[in-house]
């Protein structure tokens, strides 16, 4: 009987966080921390759309972009508002509840969600593609528009991001 190991794509991750699948194909994930566009001016805005168009016109190879959405805890947060009650007058305490019973709506209506954005380059290994190479300009380009990028490289946290896109849940948007 095969394990599921066998059955999975995977065959090892690099020490530089490359990951070596079988059919002699490699993938390198990279965490993009975005930026805030909502809170540019449109100038601002405008540049950032030049950039990204930049970015488009210069990768000549395929990316793959996961959305990852987590439910966020809260609830130390909560205990943390509660916690100096005692401190606080009867209006303070009236407002504070009204507060806590607000982030306890939005939870529940799913508002709190924390989003994580992952970019997955690969590349072929028999052909002349070169994985780093379409790292350092998505990174380039990124990092131009304002974004902070990340590249994966610890061992455990590729395994756990690897489980998680595997194992979808509803909450996990693919793109």
């Amino acid at each position: 009987m095969n394990s599921i190991q066998s059955w999975l794509p995977f065959l090892y991750i690099e020490e530089n966080g490359i990951i070596k699948l079988n059919k002699n194909k490699r993938i390198k994930i990279l965490k993009i921390n975005p930026i805030n566009y909502e809170l540019m001016n449109s100038k601002e805005k405008e540049n950032i759309l030049d950039y990204y168009k930049k970015l488009l016109i210069r990768i000549n190879f395929d990316i793959q972009i996961i959305i990852q959405s987590k439910k966020q805890n809260i609830n130390n947060y909560l205990d943390n508002i509660k916690k100096y009650e005692k401190y606080k007058s009867n209006r303070l305490k009236e407002i504070s509840n009204q507060y806590i019973d607000y982030l306890k709506r939005l939870n529940e209506i799913d508002e709190t969600n924390n989003k994580e954005f992952y970019l997955i380059i690969s590349e072929e290994i028999n052909k002349n593609e070169n994985i780093e190479e379409k790292v350092k300009i998505i990174k380039e380009e990124l990092e131009s528009c304002g974004n902070y990028i990340e590249e994966i490289n610890n061992k455990e946290k590729i395994k756990e991001l690897l489980l998680y896109f595997i194992n979808k849940k509803e909450n996990n948007n693919w793109v």
